[in-house]
């Protein structure tokens, strides 16, 4: 393996040769099927005041407030849609 020195950047990088790229895994890795995925939506307790007042907000889905009591689920609920879908599966 050979050690360069970045002289623009300032710090040190390795660099491997092609031959000891060969011996790796390639293409992307199958997840696990005993590993449960889950998406937690940890919203704060309070209205979007940008939505509430003008019914748009510029962070959209990613906005860690509620844009209206309809968006909130409480996890019991959220628990129980996940497992009917699973039986579905």
């Amino acid at each position: 393996m050979d050690i360069q020195t970045d002289h623009k950047a300032g710090f040190r990088r390795e660099q491997t040769n092609s031959s000891e790229k060969a011996g790796g895994s390639h293409g992307p890795l199958r997840a696990s099927a005993h590993i449960r995925v889950s998406a937690r939506f940890d919203y704060q307790p309070d209205i979007c005041k940008d939505y509430k007042e003008t019914g748009y907000c510029g962070y959209g889905d990613s906005c860690k407030f509620l844009h209206g009591r309809g968006d909130y689920k409480p996890g019991w609920l959220i628990e129980k849609e996940w497992d009917e879908a699973e039986k579905v599966r």
